[in-house]
């Protein structure tokens, strides 16, 4: 069997592992990759976009292969750009689409209900989906498939969810070719997992879901072995000269015994640099020396509040300040680079709160700082939480679902909010402004007077620009390659149809001039 996996910019671990799955079952797996050039929720540059729009060039591309099956695996923000491409492909093509991913877990009658859209699958799909396109090459599509939901005749049917994968050393190794085959920009950096699950369930994070629709399906936090990990990423040493990993978990495990293992197979087995994301509660002394002398060059920790109320009430977080401020102060000792996460717009938080977390930044002279806006995805807690509270209406509950999230603010947010807008400019900026200047420009909102038309995305390069971290390094880098070498290809797709063009209308020409003159490639005698 046949079967198309299609894919935006970025790598889709979950795509990886499925296609490492089918292919160790003998089934032939392709990626298509639309890279949204000048029209992601980024960089959206209209009249550019449309000039570098690859959709086209994808339908083109995947004729040919004569999927037997269509995969999209998608979250709320790359949503409408999925349905949209999967109706493209549905009226060009007849072929089952399913959807994937969290999105389609999280708001799968939503999903369902769209046009072109034959299944969804909800959860992890390794299992699920080997067991349709097996089904499939069959010949008869088995409906009673646990996992994943059918539209067959008008109706819809909703299978129910299969317990979770226990053994994750059993999964093959994810499938880098299916990525790095198309853009060699993924190579810069190599994603892995080392776990499944959360043991936290913040309010805004989809584990906050996850854990209920999973209850009495198994353990929903599995950990992978030391061994299974090293023997990954030696695989991957040797076949892609990687140089960089960074590890996907939510959580990176901080339990001391494996920990320790880890840190000295990985030392001496891989000896790579690598990045991982932490909770504030998991670091410690012992924590940290263990992933220093492991080679962790950067680690990132979710503050997303500074207000200690908005944090246990809101986002079921814990901390106190004083106890965030300590951690980062260890940090600092062991001379970690650090990215921090703050959220912005949560209801009921004040300015001042925000400020003074900016204030400490520049006190101690921290690194990193992503700004997210607060968006409510579908079915998580604080979105369920607000709806009962009357933040949000009903309409707004459903337009997410199908979603209409808004565009994004940098790295999150609302650009349609100008206040908002003009908010994150200045605390953008405020990094490079004296202390003094930046405590009286707010007090008296001088912010209000900013220009709203500055481009977020170069202020938020430069917010950063002195915080010399890892992170920033290779996503730059890996941004500024494919946009190169994608703008390369249109370029020379463009330049070969040009020129194809002026050849037959030359051709045409001459052959009404001298009748005898083969109109086109194709009348010339044994051309193929």
């Amino acid at each position: 069997m046949r079967i198309a996996f299609i894919s935006n910019a970025y790598e889709s671990m979950g795509f990886e592992y499925l296609s490492a799955v089918l292919k160790k079952a003998g089934h032939d797996v392709k990626l298509f990759m639309d890279p949204e050039l000048f029209n992601d929720s980024d960089t959206t540059i209209s009249p550019l976009g449309k000039f570098f729009d690859f959709k086209p060039q994808l339908l083109a591309d995947l004729k040919p292969f004569k999927p037997d099956l269509v995969a999209f695996s998608v979250i709320t923000d790359s949503f409408r750009w999925a349905c949209d491409l999967a109706r493209r492909i549905k009226s060009e093509m007849d072929v089952p689409i399913i959807f994937g991913g969290i999105h389609a877990t999280s708001s799968p009658d939503s999903v369902i209900e769209n046009n072109g859209i034959d299944m969804v699958c909800l959860g992890e799909g390794e299992h699920a989906l080997l067991d349709l396109v097996n089904s499939m090459a069959r010949g008869t599509v088995d409906v009673s498939i646990k996992n994943i939901w059918f539209k067959t005749d008008g109706k819809i049917i909703k299978n129910d969810i299969r317990p979770l994968i226990e053994d994750l050393d059993a999964l093959p190794f994810a499938d880098k070719d299916l990525y790095y085959s198309v853009s060699p920009h993924f190579r810069f950096c190599y994603y892995t997992l080392t776990n499944r699950g959360c043991p936290h369930a913040c309010s805004y994070c989809i584990h906050s879901y996850f854990r209920k629709l999973y209850q009495g399906k198994g353990k929903y936090c599995r950990q992978r072995s030391v061994d299974n990990v090293i023997q990954e990423l030696v695989t991957a040493k040797s076949a892609y000269r990687i140089s960089l990993v960074r590890f996907m978990d939510d959580c990176f495990p901080t339990e001391i015994n494996w920990l320790n293992e880890f840190k000295e197979k990985y030392s001496r087995e891989v000896g790579l640099p690598f990045l991982c994301y932490l909770y504030p509660s998991q670091v410690s002394t012992d924590v940290l020396e263990a992933l220093k002398d492991s080679g962790c060059v950067e680690i990132n920790l979710g503050i997303q509040s500074w207000d200690e109320n908005i944090r246990r009430k809101i986002l079921h977080r814990m901390e106190d300040n004083k106890t965030l401020e300590k951690l980062l102060d260890i940090c600092c000792q062991f001379k970690f680079s650090y990215v921090l996460d703050i959220i912005s717009g949560i209801p009921g938080e004040s300015l001042d709160s925000l400020f003074e977390f900016l204030q400490m930044c520049r006190a101690k002279r921290l690194g990193s700082v992503n700004f997210y806006w607060l968006k409510y995805y579908p079915a998580v807690t604080i979105t369920q939480e607000a709806y009962k509270n009357g933040l949000i209406s009903h309409e707004q509950v459903l337009k997410t679902a199908q979603g209409n999230l808004g565009r994004n603010f940098a790295v999150g947010g609302d650009t349609e909010n100008t206040d908002s807008r003009k908010l994150y400019l200045f605390f953008l900026l405020s990094r490079h402004l004296p202390a003094k200047a930046v405590r009286w420009l707010y007090q008296k909102k001088a912010y209000t007077f900013m220009p709203s038309f500055i481009p977020l995305r170069i202020l938020y390069f430069f917010w950063n620009f002195p915080a010399n971290n890892y992170e920033l390094k290779y996503i730059h880098k890996m941004q500024t390659y494919y946009y190169r070498y994608f703008i390369r290809r249109r370029l020379k797709q463009s330049a070969r149809r040009a020129w194809l063009q002026g050849k037959q209308c030359f051709r045409s020409f001459m052959s009404q001039r001298h009748p005898g003159c083969p109109a086109s490639d194709q009348d010339v005698p044994g051309h193929r």
